[in-house]
């Protein structure tokens, strides 16, 4: 088995993982083994994320084409649309009717995040304005999203009017990861440190705190904390209490 690039919780006994090997993989969180998997040829995974409400999960690849999986049988069930490049970070509404995504790029060059329709698989709208590609996207509420970017910068996005309303720069450095909690909180982890920011009524950034020299790549929401683990550099308090 390869190395896995991400991995999402379906439910307390299962979760799903993907790889560079090409392999979508079921697994059996108690026991702690594969119970069913699939390969496809060049899809080298990127993100996984659960669709609420559902047996199923949404995976990009550097293939250039999104997937959804019936994770009962581990079995295809849908293509995306191709793109011209591939989707780096996806992110799925609470309704379970669209992902947002962001797609690799260089040069202003496919560096833009899409709306996509899951029950039509299609792309609905693009949001360009990065210079370099996305490297994590997420929702802070049904309609407002956040892109960070290899360009050292976040931006959020209002889709009732399709446009961009902020653009920051990332005293970071270029970011890793990213988390948030659906309540208009995120915490990014750049190679510089990491910030934990909310989005004002006024769609202002307030930077809460920031964790300079600390470096991760892995941060995600618990309840009332940031967890974080895996340091680059040097050792770190392993939980950020809100």
């Amino acid at each position: 088995m390869g190395e896995i690039h991400s991995a999402v919780k379906i439910d307390k006994d299962r979760f799903v993982s993907g790889s560079k090997d090409n392999t979508v993989r079921l697994w059996d969180a108690h026991k702690g083994r594969c119970i069913l998997f699939d390969r496809t040829d060049r899809n080298i995974v990127t993100d996984i994320k659960y669709i609420p409400n559902t047996e199923s999960i949404v995976q990009s690849s550097e293939d250039l084409v999104m997937k959804i999986w019936d994770t009962r049988f581990m079995e295809l069930a849908g293509n995306f649309t191709k793109t011209q490049y591939f989707q780096t970070s996806i992110a799925i509404s609470s309704d379970g009717n669209h992902v947002f995504t962001g797609s690799n790029g260089f040069d202003s060059a496919g560096c833009m995040a899409r709306l996509w329709d899951i029950r039509t698989l299609k792309c609905i709208k693009t949001y360009n304005g990065h210079t370099q590609g996305i490297a994590n996207c997420d929702y802070l509420d049904d309609d407002t999203m956040i892109t960070t970017s290899i360009d050292r910068t976040l931006k959020i996005w209002d889709t009732k009017h399709d446009e961009c309303i902020l653009t920051k720069k990332l005293d970071i450095g270029a970011p890793n990861s990213m988390t948030t909690n659906l309540q208009r909180q995120f915490c990014i982890a750049g190679m510089e440190g990491i910030m934990l920011c909310s989005l004002s009524s006024t769609n202002g950034v307030n930077c809460i705190s920031i964790i300079s020299d600390a470096v991760t790549d892995d941060i995600s929401w618990k309840k009332n904390a940031v967890e974080y683990a895996k340091p680059i550099k040097k050792k770190f308090d392993k939980q950020w209490i809100l």
